[in-house]
């Protein structure tokens, strides 16, 4: 699900001191979604508040719903590599 990495790790930087490491395997047939389908435009910022406003009563941590509805920095790649050391986030897609 589309939360569950960020609500990991949420979990887990608190119970492990600020250090882990964890591998990512991106299920292919579902690796379109990590693809944005326009160009951010000024029209982008203004769906991108609808999205953060229709996913408020989701359920989701209201960080968990800022972090779905930032454009991604990624491009078409997906995290293979996610890793914190002394509460720093580091990351290899």
């Amino acid at each position: 699900m589309p939360g569950a990495l960020h609500s990991l790790t949420r979990l887990l930087r608190p119970a492990q001191r600020g250090g882990f490491s964890t591998s990512l395997y991106t299920h292919e047939p579902t690796a379109v979604f990590n693809t944005p389908t326009c160009p951010p435009t000024p029209t982008a910022q203004h769906a991108q508040d609808k999205a953060a406003q229709d996913l408020g009563a989701c359920g989701l941590h209201p960080s968990t719903v800022q972090q779905l509805v930032q454009p991604s920095t990624l491009g078409k790649n997906a995290l293979r590599q996610l890793s914190m050391k002394e509460y720093s986030y580091t990351w290899r897609s």
